[in-house]
């Protein structure tokens, strides 16, 4: 078990989706929602928190995107919205889902999508993607590359992962007019995987972040 109280935190928060082996379905609702400790803080999702189905087949967790919501919820008053029901689909590929009727509820400030890479994906440690919106995805993306890279994280944007397929988390939310970027982290950042230093800078990073994430969307020329 990590040692350092942030990573602390973060293992203890993930058990709750670790139990059954990912498996899901301790509750019966299709997510968790946790409320901001401010009106500006920005909800943190993670729809893959547990094992999910997406058009028929099942697709494992992204461990440790679950336990990352809550910690930063409880270190940093975000919001956070996380799928833990296997019975429900996939909130980040379906265009229905019940954790997508939650978020246009909440109406959150700006949305941070949390996502975890393969295995065989190491490189860049974060991955951001707009969902190439210039107006609610590019201003929130600039700040968390900025500051990931100032905790000597390597970032790529609008890379491999750029969220924007209609029916991600990140383009409901710019249809809802919320800004909103997607994160995808390398393993070596999240549990089981991880490694202290980056996974501490990335906790450090997003807690700098959740105060400063509100970004207004730029007006349309």
């Amino acid at each position: 078990m990590p040692s350092p109280p942030d990573l602390v935190l973060w293992d203890e928060a993930e058990r709750r989706f670790a139990a059954r082996h990912y498996g899901g379905g301790l509750l019966p609702g299709a997510a968790l929602a946790l409320p901001v400790g401010s009106r500006a803080a920005p909800l943190f999702t993670a729809p893959h928190a547990v094992n999910h189905c997406r058009a028929g087949n099942t697709k494992l967790a992204d461990r440790g995107t679950g336990g990352l919501a809550l910690a930063l919820h409880a270190q940093a008053g975000t919001g956070a919205l996380v799928a833990e029901h296997d019975g429900f689909g996939d909130a980040n590929y379906d265009t229905r889902h019940p954790l997508k009727d939650l978020l246009a509820a909440i109406a959150p400030r700006a949305v941070i999508d949390l996502h975890g890479m393969a295995g065989r994906d190491r490189h860049p440690d974060v991955s951001i993607g707009t969902a190439h919106n210039a107006r609610l995805g590019a201003p929130l993306a600039s700040l968390a590359k900025k500051l990931l890279e100032a905790h000597s994280l390597v970032v790529g944007v609008d890379e491999r992962f750029d969220a924007s397929r209609p029916s991600t988390i990140t383009s409901t939310a710019h249809e809802l007019g919320i800004p909103a970027i997607q994160l995808e982290i390398a393993p070596g950042l999240r549990p089981p995987l991880w490694e202290c230093t980056r996974a501490r800078a990335l906790f450090a990073a997003l807690v700098s972040l959740a105060s400063l994430a509100f970004v207004p969307p730029q007006p349309l020329p």
